[in-house]
Order: C-alpha cells, then sequence, then structure tokens
C-alpha cells in the first residue's frame, strides 16, 4: 500500500471525480467516465474513455448509470450477445447509451448509493426499476410509479444493494426487499414490499433508538 501502490491510469491529463467500484467506473472533472475490465486471459486491464452523452455531461455516477447535467440520467450495460473474452469488446458495447424514460416532466436529483436502482426526482418522489421488492434482477424498461413510502414523505437520500433504504424528509428511515438476514431493521426476517399493501403507510420505520423524530 501506500506509495507501493500504483495509481490508476486515467490517460493523460484526466483527473477523477467520482469512483464507482461494482462497475469499474470513474467519472472524470470532465464529465467523461473511464471504464475497465478485466481480461479473464491475461490478467490486464484494457480501459476505454466513454462520452455517455453527447450533448451533456456526467455529474454523479452509481452502478452502471450517470445523472447528467440536465437532469436526466442514461445507463450503460452489457450486450449478452457481445464478444467476452478480450474486454475490448466488452467495454465498446457498454459505451452505448441507454437512456432511461423518468416520465413525462420528470428529472433526476440524486442515483442511489450502491447501484442505480432507484431514482430521487426533482419533486423528492422515488421511483425504483428493479422490482418493487428489490430482489428482481431486470434492466431498465418501462416508467413504474412512484415507490409509496407514506402520506405526503418525500425522499432525501436513498440506497440500494439487494435491498432498498430511503431518508425520508421527517429524518427517519424505511427500508424495504430483501430480509433473510434480518437487514431491514425490522425486527423480523420476512420480505417487506412484495406487494403494494405492505408499502406506504403500512411500512413501519425502522428503530433507530432515542426519541423519535416527527411522522
Amino acid at each position: 500500500m501506500g506509495d507501493k501502490l500504483p495509481y490508476a491510469d486515467l490517460g493523460p491529463g484526466n483527473t477523477a471525480a467520482a469512483v464507482e467500484v461494482s462497475s469499474n467506473r470513474v467519472l472524470l472533472t470532465n464529465g467523461l467516465l473511464k471504464c475497465w475490465l478485466e481480461n479473464a486471459y491475461s490478467y490486464e486491464t484494457t480501459t476505454a474513455l466513454v462520452n455517455v452523452d453527447s450533448a451533456h455531461r456526467a455529474i454523479a455516477l452509481s452502478g452502471t448509470c450517470a445523472l447528467l447535467d440536465n437532469q436526466q440520467v442514461t445507463c450503460l450495460g452489457y450486450d449478452p450477445a457481445g464478444p467476452t473474452g478480450s474486454g475490448l469488446e466488452d467495454i465498446q458495447v457498454v459505451g452505448k447509451p441507454k437512456p432511461v424514460d423518468l416520465g413525462v416532466g420528470e428529472t433526476a436529483r440524486t442515483l442511489s448509493s450502491g447501484g442505480a436502482r432507484c431514482i430521487i426526482l426533482g419533486n423528492g418522489k422515488l421511483k425504483c426499476w428493479d422490482g418493487l421488492d428489490d430482489t428482481q434482477d431486470g434492466a431498465v424498461g418501462a416508467v413504474p410509479p412512484y415507490v409509496d413510502l407514506g402520506t405526503d414523505r418525500t425522499v432525501l437520500a436513498v440506497a440500494s444493494r439487494g435491498h432498498t433504504c430511503a431518508v425520508l424528509d421527517n429524518g427517519r428511515v424505511k427500508c424495504w426487499g430483501a430480509n433473510d438476514s434480518g437487514q431491514l431493521g425490522l425486527g423480523y426476517t420476512k420480505n417487506r414490499g412484495d406487494v403494494l399493501t405492505e408499502m406506504g403507510d403500512r411500512l413501519p420505520y425502522v428503530d433507530l433508538g432515542g426519541e423519535e423524530p416527527p411522522r
């Protein structure tokens, strides 16, 4: 470690603004992405510079998705039919942008950390694309409805990783999705959010101890 740990080669003059380790991507200060894949045959890495949108800069990164400076989101994904051995061909496939349909008139404020399964919109509402219960794998597709987290509630921050937790505007936290290890913090191990009747005001807050903030 320390001085013996080499820097990642970002290319001449490139500097980093953010990094996403789950998808091997670095957001550069010029709004472009630097992506790399390991070559399974030589254990070397191949890098490529990706411009996710020719008209706009990327300003935030989560998983394979980027938030652009026009408050829209575009995602980069692998083509399962594409080449898979050299790394370079895979990265070139990744470079094909897949815009996210947020809905008519909607803008994005923030991407969820841990992978952009969820997007906080400009109005503070939340939309998620991998199934309500966050246990189903799936690509960005048809526009989903808002995630119901309670009457008049909006979202300040959200994180997704097999399950989803959101910090709400009242300072409290709600979690839903896979719960086999009790990771939702609800005191039991049953999944929560598989059906709409488990969401909204019926989805309990996580007990963080101490004096409860207002509802």
